[in-house]
């Protein structure tokens, strides 16, 4: 008892608990020998080794608990990462849904770019987004990062020039590191067609799940692309005259509207150009249609190259034409309308047939100042046509 009384101070309480029960459980080992040597009774002897069973069993307990609680602390790990990931799909999944919504739902390209931005943006991180449109003949990059955008020639950009062709050559999405920084570098192909690339830039290395991604959204992208590209060829081609390759009479009911509308919000002139190739009915009775819709289509040329950019102008039907002048008044109208008369008469450019030249005769009106309505300035302007005709054709009536 002594030996025992004199360890006891030796037993340290930080050891591990387990250590404890052991050193206890020798403790009490030595005890009962203590309690043998000096002929202690059986039975409490006896009630001291249950003692120690017990504290045996709840040794063993602990030992199992313990592996119980690391085995939960494996799972609870798993399960976190499983729910991480579980997480990061369904943000995919949704960013995939909605950008297959929006994009059906859109026929601008500017806007279908925004959506894939917002989409990638959404799920990957990156510092910088380049759009490369190939269809431009510019061939300029818009880059994107948070708060700014740039657009920059593609000549200019080295590193983007070099990831832009080795994707389109190569058609696929690819991770790409240069000078410290990380690229995810995506080709956008419809129908075998390369439309573009888009270049996401990052200070991270990107993850094979997000060239993944990134494949996805640009196949969405491409397909988009190539239906709004379409779209506009289909739109084009039903308000576009097939012979002369200007707007046809159903565009311009639309965009006299529109226009008449805009410049009367912003308080500025329109002016409406009435036009009519003199004698057109004879020059087809005498010279036949073949060289008729060959004068038709050398005065749509003569038309093109004497008006500004921002005029639009329209076959109204058979030798009839119309423009629209944005912010013109009388004075510079009847400018522009004298210099196409003078680009006139017009040739088949077909000298050897020796047929003569068509002249045109053009009236004039303007808004606000001589009509308020569309049907007003039509009216205004075919009948300054008509007198125009009446005082020997070939001349502008204003």
């Amino acid at each position: 008892m002594k030996f025992l009384i004199s360890c006891y101070p030796l037993v340290n309480f930080d050891f591990d608990v387990a250590l404890w029960m052991h050193l206890l459980y020798k403790s009490f080992y030595l005890l009962i020998e203590a309690m043998t040597a000096h002929g202690l009774t059986y039975k409490k002897h006896l009630d001291l080794k249950e003692e120690f069973r017990k504290i045996a069993n709840l040794q063993r307990s602990y030992k199992k608990l313990q592996d119980y609680v690391e085995e939960m602390e494996l799972i609870n790990s798993y399960l976190a990462q499983v729910t991480e990931e579980l997480d990061k799909k369904v943000l995919e999944l949704s960013a995939i849904e909605r950008v297959t919504k929006e994009m059906s739902q859109s026929y601008r390209k500017e806007e279908i770019i925004d959506i894939a931005f917002e989409a990638l943006k959404e799920v990957i991180k990156f510092s910088d987004f380049i759009f490369f449109d190939k269809e431009k003949e510019n061939k300029k990059i818009i880059s994107r990062a948070t708060g700014y955008e740039r657009v920059h020639s593609f000549d200019e950009d080295s590193i983007c020039r070099r990831l832009i062709k080795e994707a389109q050559e190569s058609r696929k999405v690819k991770i790409d590191k240069i000078d410290g920084k990380s690229y995810i570098v995506v080709p956008l192909i419809a129908e075998n067609t390369v439309l573009g690339s888009i270049i996401l830039c990052g200070e991270v290395e990107f993850a094979e799940d997000e060239k993944r991604f990134a494949g996805i959204i640009s196949s969405h992208t491409a397909m988009a692309l190539s239906n709004v590209l379409t779209f506009h060829k289909v739109k084009e081609k039903s308000i576009t005259d097939d012979l002369t390759g200007l707007y046809n009479r159903r565009f311009f009911t639309d965009c006299f509207k529109k226009e008449l509308e805009r410049a009367r919000q912003e308080k500025k002139h329109l002016s409406l150009l009435w036009l009519d190739l003199d004698d057109f009915k004879k020059h087809n009775d005498t010279y036949g249609h073949l060289m008729g819709d060959k004068a038709l289509v050398t005065f749509a040329g003569v038309l093109k190259r004497s008006t500004r950019q921002d005029d639009i102008c329209f076959r109204y039907g058979g030798e009839e034409f119309a423009i629209i002048l944005k912010g013109v008044d009388k004075k510079l109208a009847s400018k522009i309308a004298e210099r196409i008369r003078e680009a006139t008469p017009v040739s088949t450019e077909d000298q050897k047939d020796n047929i003569p030249g068509l002249t045109v005769s053009i009236g004039i009106a303007i808004f606000p100042d001589e009509g308020e309505s569309e049907r007003e300035l039509i009216k205004k302007a075919d009948d300054r046509l008509y007198k125009a005709k009446m005082k020997g054709k070939n001349r502008v009536w204003v």
